[in-house]
């Protein structure tokens, strides 16, 4: 699925949140002609801010949903537009909520963008230009911190605003913070973040800070949190600096990733794209503040009843007409005086039937009385077509909870299994550990047995997402780039980091990583001649292992006839002249549900030394897996 867009802001309380949203979403749409000259006048005299759907021509419309409570004094507004072009279907939504939280004024605005019209589309969409028009306009804060189309370059004398947006608890984006090398780097360091961050406008907050400024700012973060000079650090929400291991949550990028992908004055795409979608999917993954969902929740249901009587609506003025047509030619009929007894009798009968239906004697039949019984069967079906609605959609959330108390169900009892094995393993390491230390004491290495540091580049990375941009080709210095490169579809990783919410397939991915780092690190100093298979057995070699069973030599000839062709994955050129490769070994990083996240690769250690993961996502088809 294409990954979607979401900022939320919590704006200062002089800012009228509503008139914001309203004039900013009028402005966009005028700016970029997003609207029919034919329908510029409801749009202009401001009747397209009054609740239903308005059709804006070209296939885009804006659908409008108010709910406003007078007895807390709260207001919030739905503003949800739709656009159909050569491009897809897109959908826009501006949320603007102003009420009061535990005694105190909030002003809350979310701007999300998805497509809708491809779930199996690549790539992730891009800030919405409403976004970017807004922040060029209006000095806008999230909690305190300032959020700006432009990276803002700091010198030593405005640290307080890049530490106190770091430490801000009200924010909800990003903050990302860049140190400069030096004067003359500082205006070029500008532009290659600002391209950088080009797919996270709206979503974080951009500084680019001078040298001496870096060094200001340093003084005030533990060293676990400090940015380095040339370095891109990713600052999310909730920081922590009193932890240690906090600092694990930020991550960073360094200068020699980044001169990697500078194509002129532009950073390429392969890494705008990466760089957002490790933010942006974090972001994503994280729950609106408790607030804004309650908040969030109101306004939804105002736009359901909106978007279930739009339907209503066009109904209904269709059999207006109708109705208008039916009385035009009733009142030009001229019955014949042969005619007069039935047509007296067929009054009566409307008479009375008019009269059961409005609950009151009519009198003598008139077009308005038909047309109020019109109205009033109009009502008593939609009414009805209402209540079908909402049982279908209510049968459909029912649906959904189920599946997801299964899945939570499944989750929670594979979980249950691989912590009594993560336990007993710790148990296993902790024993030997002690046995290993107490023989060292009874040598006289008693300084060895506890002079251990730990390797931190050993550390699993945060998500599935960091996992692939730490070893795709030429973004990073890590030590298991120098033999595994990721060729994949960044798009497939996300789908399956959404699925690991406690991090236990990012865990095993790292383990299967670390394996085939020793394995070729072993087969290129020639110490090693076998497969992956072989060194997993093996006993005679020191490098990382996991469980034999984690691993797959390849797929059944069955598999292979029949899905064959959903193992074969992106190769450089120099591997294969066709840029691709069939990589039937994988590994299993997941088997907690159906979705059983796997890991396949490419062996080239025979020839270009180097070992090709093609693939992390969703268990690929075959005879026993559900691919659901």
């Amino acid at each position: 699925m294409p990954l979607p867009y979401r900022t939320s802001l919590r704006l200062p309380d002089d800012v009228d949140v509503i008139r914001l949203a309203e004039q900013e979403v009028q402005d966009w749409i005028e700016k970029r002609k997003k609207v029919d000259s034919s329908k510029r006048t409801g749009f202009i005299n401001g009747a397209f801010f009054e609740p239903g759907v308005h059709d804006l021509g070209s296939g885009r419309s804006l659908a409008v949903a108010h709910s406003d409570r007078v007895e807390d004094g709260s207001r919030r507004r739905y503003l949800r537009f739709t656009e159909s072009n050569a491009a897809g279907k897109w959908r826009v939504d501006a949320v603007a909520m102003e009420y009061a939280d535990s005694g105190q004024p909030r002003r809350s605005l979310i701007v999300e963008a998805f497509r809708i019209d491809d779930p199996d589309g690549e790539g992730e969409v891009d800030p919405p230009g409403l976004v970017k028009q807004l922040l060029a306009e209006q000095d806008v804060q999230d909690g305190v911190t300032p959020v700006t189309a432009k990276p803002r370059l700091v010198g030593p004398e405005d640290v307080d605003i890049v530490f106190n947006a770091i430490t801000d608890k009200a924010r909800t984006v990003s903050v990302i913070v860049a140190g400069s090398l030096g004067p003359s780097f500082d205006e070029k360091l500008r532009s290659r973040v600002d391209s950088l961050t080009s797919k996270l406008t709206g979503a974080a907050s951009v500084f680019v800070l001078t040298q001496d400024a870096t060094r200001e700012l340093n003084q005030r973060l533990p060293r676990t949190h400090a940015v380095d000079v040339g370095h891109v650090r990713t600052f999310m929400p909730r920081v922590d600096l009193g932890n240690p291991a906090d600092g694990h949550n930020h991550r960073f990028l360094g200068p020699s990733t980044l001169a990697r992908a500078i194509d002129g004055p532009r950073v390429r795409p392969y890494l705008q794209s990466a760089f957002a979608v490790q933010t942006r999917a974090r972001q994503l993954s994280s729950p609106l503040p408790t607030d804004i969902r309650r908040q969030r929740r109101l306004i939804d249901a105002a736009l359901e009843d909106v978007l279930s009587g739009a339907v209503e609506t066009a109904t209904e003025q269709a059999k207006a007409t109708s109705r208008k047509e039916a009385a035009e030619l009733e009142a030009s009929a001229k019955p014949s005086r042969a005619e007069q007894s039935p047509y007296a009798q067929l009054r009566g009968r409307a008479r009375r039937l008019l009269t059961r239906v409005l609950g009151k004697d009519v009198g003598q039949p008139t077009v308005e009385d038909f047309d109020a019984a019109e109205a009033e069967h109009d009502r008593l079906q939609a009414s009805v077509e209402a209540a079908r609605a909402n049982a279908v959609r209510d049968r459909a959330r029912f649906e959904d909870e189920q599946e997801a108390r299964e899945s939570l169900r499944e989750d929670f009892e594979y979980q249950g299994l691989e912590l009594v094995e993560a336990q007993e393993e710790i148990g296993r390491v902790s024993d030997e550990l002690h046995y290993l230390r107490m023989e060292m004491l009874k040598q006289g290495l008693g300084e060895q047995a506890y002079a251990y540091v730990r390797d931190t580049t050993s550390d699993t990375p945060s998500d599935l997402s960091e996992l692939a941009l730490t070893l795709l080709p030429d973004t990073s210095k890590h030590v298991a780039s120098a033999h595994i490169v990721f060729t994949g579809d960044l798009d497939q990783v996300l789908g399956a980091q959404q699925r690991d919410g406690n991090g236990l397939v990012v865990q095993r991915a790292w383990k299967a990583i670390r394996v085939l780092h020793d394995y070729a690190r072993l087969k290129a100093s020639k110490e090693f001649s076998g497969s992956v298979a072989t060194y997993l057995d093996s006993d005679k070699h020191n490098g990382a292992k996991v469980p034999a069973a984690w691993h797959a030599r390849g797929e059944t000839p069955q598999t292979m006839e029949q899905w064959g062709d959903e193992r074969v994955f992106p190769v450089p050129t120099s591997v294969d002249p066709t840029g691709q490769a069939t990589m039937t070994a994988h590994f299993k990083c997941d088997s907690s549900n159906t979705f059983a996240t796997r890991m396949h690769y490419f062996d080239d250690t025979d020839g270009s030394g180097k070992i090709y993961v093609g693939y992390i996502g969703r268990h690929r088809t075959n005879t026993q897996t559900k691919n659901a």
